[in-house]
């Protein structure tokens, strides 16, 4: 995980490819919040090392989409709670997704 540098905040998020449906990420993680800062070190095209500061809204996409690139997805966030109110929608997009693989393999 890159470097969280400041405490995090309650803000909503969501997942547009999981379902339409935001939720405070401080109620829905077992993590109590994101943080507002971090900062990412990586390599560019040429192989050089760089370091990037990300704050407020741009780190909370950041941390959204490493979450990805590590194999958690959102619900994977979600306490038992919030994931109950939500998981019929999953359980629906779960069939779609299905259906649309038996299509494709026809």
């Amino acid at each position: 995980m890159p470097w969280a540098r400041r405490c995090g905040e309650t803000q909503l998020e969501g997942c547009s490819r999981l379902c339409k449906r935001l939720c405070p990420l401080s109620l829905a993680s077992r993590l109590p919040q994101r943080p507002l800062g971090v900062t990412v070190s990586y390599q560019d095209v040429k192989g050089e090392a760089r370091r990037l500061k990300l704050d407020g809204f741009q780190a909370r996409i950041f941390q959204h989409e490493f979450d990805h690139l590590q194999g958690v997805l959102f619900q994977d966030r979600m306490s038992p709670e919030v994931l109950a109110t939500v998981q019929p929608q999953l359980e629906a997009l779960e069939r779609a997704w299905a259906a649309a693989q038996r299509k494709t393999r026809r």
